[in-house]
Order: structure tokens, then sequence, then C-alpha cells
């Protein structure tokens, strides 16, 4: 397999991969991290965190990255010092280091080693459909957190540790929904979980929105 010199890594870039029958279990520790961080970045948003329940919380998070992080190391073939993260497919990419933009390719370029944003939908681009059962439980899910956000407007300061638990175990179920809703999804539409995906609540439509990664183009002056 080919080693890629350091000069080649950019976000995106694959640098790892994750055999298919050791993924179930990387990829179970692997969400409860999403999890824990989605959490506490939401539940902060709309209170205060009592600090001694904030650094218990950001204590495990560490715990389980660190656990995360050891056990991802075996399946990097490129060592690196980037930060990286992982697609369901197994894929280990580099990501979100502002040292290692992304640039576009040419195809030449593109059969020297992979990179997930190469082939990234354009922003709009419909991928699929999802489930009437998927899109009531998205619908009803988006609802929740819609009611929270709304909330969160008007009782906002701190609140005591008991409080903030109630609200962190609420929002954590919530986010496990998700979670559990729209894995399966991106799986079955072969959708890399760097897009983000919405659904259009008239037609079932599944289509990708990316404002904030790297590549995203504006085709208007190839229309002139």
């Amino acid at each position: 397999m080919r080693k890629l010199m350091p000069s080649e890594i950019m976000n995106g870039t694959v640098i790892g991969y994750i055999p298919e029958e050791e993924r179930d279990p990387f990829f179970e520790k692997w969400t409860e991290l999403v999890l824990s961080e989605a959490t506490l970045y939401k539940v902060t948003k709309y209170v205060e965190a009592p600090i001694e329940v904030l650094m218990q919380i950001r204590t495990e998070i560490e715990k389980l990255r660190d656990v995360v992080w050891k056990s991802s190391l075996k399946y990097i073939y490129t060592p690196t010092m980037a930060k990286f993260n992982f697609l369901l497919n197994g894929n280990i990419y580099v990501t979100n280091n502002e040292d290692f933009p992304y640039e576009k390719r040419n195809e030449k370029e593109q059969t020297k080693m992979k990179n997930i944003y190469d082939n990234k939908p354009k922003d709009g681009t419909v991928i699929g459909k999802v489930t009437d059962e998927e899109l009531h439980e998205i619908k009803e899910l988006d609802i929740k957190f819609s009611a929270i956000d709304q909330l969160s407007n008007h009782v906002q300061g701190r609140v005591n540790a008991k409080e903030f638990l109630e609200l962190y175990k609420l929002v954590e179920e919530m986010e496990r929904k998700r979670i559990d809703i729209w894995l399966p999804i991106h799986k079955r539409l072969n959708a890399s979980i760097e897009w983000k995906l919405f659904v259009d609540y008239t037609n079932n439509d599944v289509y990708v929105q990316n404002y904030e990664l790297p590549y995203y183009n504006d085709d208007s002056s190839e229309d002139e």
C-alpha cells in the first residue's frame, strides 16, 4: 500500500481503514463519543453549566476519546499529526485542520490518494429518499429540538447540578434518537457523515447541504 508524503496530506485525505469485521465494536465506542460531545455542546448552549458537573462530564468524554484514539491507531497506515475522523465505510480521514486545507484536484492527482471531498455532491443534490416512518420520526425529533431552542431563548442562565443533569439526560436521549435515525439512512444512501443531510417534508427527498465544508463550487461563471 502506497505511503503518502506529508506534503500530500490535506483535509479529506484517507489515512487509514477499519476492516468491516472490526467496525461494529469500534463504532460502538465512537458513537458514544459523538453522542456525548453533541449533547454537551447543545446543553451548554441553553444554560450555564455548574463547573463541577461540567468538569465531570468533560473528563468522561476525554477518557472515551482516548479509548477511541488508541483503538484507531492500528488502522492508520499513514501516520500524521493532523486531526482525523472516521467514516461508516471504515475510512479514516484528515479533518478540521487549518494547516491542511482541501484543494480541488485533477483526475490524475485523485488516482494517487483517496480524498473524501473529491466526490462530495454539490449543495442541493438529492441523493435518495426516506421512508414515511423515517420522515415521521425525523419530524417529531425536529419539533422537540425546536421546542428546546425556543425555550432556551427565554430561560437562560445558571442552573444547579440537578437541573443541569436532568436537561443533559433529556438532550442525550434526543441525540441518541437522532443518531439511531440518521446512521442507517447514511449507510443506506452511501452518504458520508461529513455531508449534512436534510429532508424535504413534502416529498421525502434527502438532499445535501454543507456550507461550511471546504468544497463548495459556484458554477455561475461557467454558465455565462
